[in-house]
């Protein structure tokens, strides 16, 4: 488990370098501002800083409530839910930001088990998933009820809706939004439970799995 919440570090780190790179498109002619962005993303990492969830974060609550007012406004769709977060972030302070994003980090660690890496394998066949981290993103996007229940039973996202999947995800807005508040990338959080458990080989999906198998598992066209 630790190298799939590893992802939600290493994707974050290429949010980053992207946004550095569209802050100096159009700007400057492409050998100086490789190098500009080479020193800039360098200073950038050396300031980073490292805080432990014992410092804070926010509320179970008041992080559901937010998860639950913004997919009751896009109508279920996640393109729009995820818009409507990115307008929500922007009105945080840095240090709420962090809080949320600490919080985030705390719920998909717990909800990211062998599972639920499984269900990917199969969905992300059939659904254009940008990656596994995506995929955790969006289950969480569904409230924590249905969270709970994918992540306890994922055949029961044989009935899943998958609207408004694509290129955007709250990480990056998330990131986004600090990197605008503070004019830094968000700290490393450390001090963060995983679960530990034993990988599903490939050969047991079809058997563990029998429905989304059947519904996603397509011939390549």
């Amino acid at each position: 488990m630790k190298a799939a919440l590893l992802g939600f570090g290493i994707g974050l780190m290429i949010t980053f370098f992207r946004m550095l790179y569209i802050r100096k498109r159009d700007k400057e002619a492409d050998e100086i501002r490789d190098v500009t962005y080479g020193k800039e993303l360098k200073k950038y990492l050396e300031q980073q800083e490292t805080r432990d969830v014992s410092q804070g974060h926010l509320n179970d609550d008041d992080f559901w409530n937010i998860i639950d007012t913004t997919r009751g406004r896009s109508k279920e769709n996640y393109k729009n839910q995820i818009g409507l977060l990115y307008d929500e972030f922007r009105t945080m302070n840095s240090d709420d930001i962090i809080n949320f994003y600490t919080t985030y980090l705390m719920i998909l660690s717990q909800a990211i088990s062998a599972k639920g890496i499984a269900a990917y394998s199969i969905i992300s066949g059939a659904i254009e998933f940008v990656d596994i981290d995506q995929f955790f993103e969006w289950m969480l996007c569904q409230g924590e009820i249905k969270l709970n229940n994918y992540t306890h039973n994922p055949e029961l996202l044989v009935n899943a809706k998958f609207d408004g999947i694509g290129n955007d995800n709250m990480l990056n807005f998330l990131s986004d939004a600090y990197f605008h508040k503070a004019n830094k990338i968000l700290p490393e959080i450390s001090g963060i439970l995983q679960l530990d458990e034993e990988q599903i080989k490939q050969k047991d999906l079809p058997s563990l799995f029998p429905q989304l198998w059947n519904k996603f598992i397509t011939v390549p066209r």
